[in-house]
């Protein structure tokens, strides 16, 4: 997706239930925006269900028009399907496994509800953040470390935090330890967050999505949108390598959270392009790296989520990327808004007034 050109500066101090149904019609109706769920049960053995067979997913949408996704390995015999719908009316599913075994079909009501839309670009004015339908949004975003996922931060502290948050009027939380667990000093050592990637087996780990996704309900629930502050392939963090393994990992996240309209994504972060850094990313995240990897997810990515990746201070080397949605930056080590503002435009030098290929401008907070 490419928005307007830039001539704004927007500072920011930086899911949803689902009837599980196989081969019927879902029992109660879905909102629009809100996610669509069903269990297709496979009883055949597999060496790595992960990977072994797919699960492909054909949506009818009301008016004829159809979306093709994939569903995910969820342990036992259960494999899950995930949508979220953008028209009101009947939809109805095929889903089928790449190995013949029996799949699953039925259709499912989308109704109207008070879920604004998925985060987006403004439709009016594109240099806006906006919800897609046509929701206008101001966001007000505050930055959390990685605690915020872990399983050994009590859930009242937890509540407590967002509690607060709502009523200082944020309505975003940029979140350190988001789809990768970052257990280095300096990062998320010591907390317990979802560590999403098995590096011995080379596939995703099912139970850990399950607590990031119980977060993220709560999130969803609240109406709190989220910036993945480390993105997909976190600094200091276990990610794969291997292209094969980055694809698979990929389209298993976005199967599972592709479907919340309150998530924005990013590739990686925090900086990884920042030189003496490059063994925090495992030599892995250079630039071409990067630009693959964006390209990848832009292209997977069938509901169009927002996609940045995480920038050095003053500098963004994916503004002319055709997968880049919006700039994130790692702003200057201060509070005072005037130099954050001089720090930010020193990067379009010249361009004062004119519109620029990015929605926003995130100002990321040091850790």
């Amino acid at each position: 997706m490419k928005v307007g050109r830039f001539n704004g500066l927007v500072l920011l101090a930086l899911l949803l239930g689902g009837s599980a149904i196989n081969m019927a019609r879902a029992a109660s109706p879905v909102s629009k925006w809100d996610r669509f769920e069903a269990i297709v049960t496979n009883t055949r053995s597999y060496a790595d269900p992960y990977r072994n067979v797919t699960l492909n997913v054909t949506y009818t949408r009301p008016d004829g028009s159809t979306v093709s996704f994939w569903g995910f390995y969820d342990g036992g015999t259960d494999w899950r399907i995930r949508f979220m719908p953008d028209q009101v009316g009947s939809w109805s599913y095929s889903a089928s496994f790449s190995d013949g075994s029996p799949g699953a079909s039925g259709s499912f009501d989308c109704v109207a509800g008070d879920i604004p839309g998925m985060i987006s670009s403004d439709e009016a004015n594109p240099i806006w953040f906006g919800f897609k339908g046509g929701g206008h949004l101001l966001v007000r975003s505050f930055h959390v470390g990685d605690r915020f996922f872990a399983t050994n931060w009590p859930a009242s502290s937890r509540a407590t935090f967002l509690d607060w948050a709502q009523g200082q009027g944020y309505n975003m939380l940029s979140i350190a330890s988001h789809y990768l667990n970052r257990a280095a000093s300096g990062r998320g050592q010591g907390w317990n967050t979802p560590d999403l990637w098995d590096a011995v087996n080379h596939r995703t780990k099912a139970a850990e999505y399950r607590t990031l996704e119980t977060m993220l309900n709560d999130l969803a629930a609240r109406k709190i949108l989220v910036f993945p502050f480390a993105g997909f392939f976190g600094k200091s963090s276990n990610f794969p390598t291997n292209p094969a393994d980055q694809e698979f990992y990929i389209r298993y996240t976005l199967a599972r959270l592709g479907s919340y309209w309150n998530v924005m994504l990013a590739v990686a972060g925090p900086e990884p392009l920042l030189s003496g850094d490059e063994s925090e990313y495992q030599f892995a995240m250079g630039f071409s790296d990067i630009s693959r990897l964006g390209n990848l997810i832009h292209g997977l990515d069938v509901f169009g989520h927002l996609l940045s990746n995480h920038n050095v201070t003053g500098a963004n080397a994916f503004k002319n990327e055709p997968w880049e949605s919006y700039t994130t930056l790692q702003g200057p080590k201060t509070v005072n808004r005037r130099d954050l503002g001089v720090s930010t435009l020193v990067v379009f030098p010249g361009e004062a007034g004119r519109v620029r290929d990015v929605i926003s401008l995130i100002l990321v907070a040091n850790q």
